[in-house]
């Protein structure tokens, strides 16, 4: 996000809220290792940060016009790049 130093207050409350849903989504991920849902030794922090990585480039590219077709195929790469668990 960017702009002066008037929308300081709006960016860092923005970069809290970005925390806070990365912390909720770590846990998660966290206890689907535990659970056998994902692979006990995948990196909760890493999936984190792609996940919140798509999720803000998904946001920006809509925002800039990116058709819908094309951030759910996005979607899909990203899907496809997630670690499943051995059968």
């Amino acid at each position: 996000m960017s702009g002066g130093s008037g929308t300081q207050d709006v960016r860092a409350e923005v970069a809290r809220q970005q925390r806070a849903n990365a912390t909720v989504l770590q846990t998660r991920i966290e206890l689907s290792a535990m659970a056998g849902d994902l692979p006990p030794d995948c990196n909760a922090q890493l999936l984190t940060e792609f996940v919140m990585a798509i999720w803000l480039g998904l946001s920006a590219s809509a925002e800039t016009g990116v058709q819908r077709s094309t951030l759910h195929d996005v979607v899909d790469v990203a899907l496809d790049a997630w670690p499943a668990t051995k059968l």
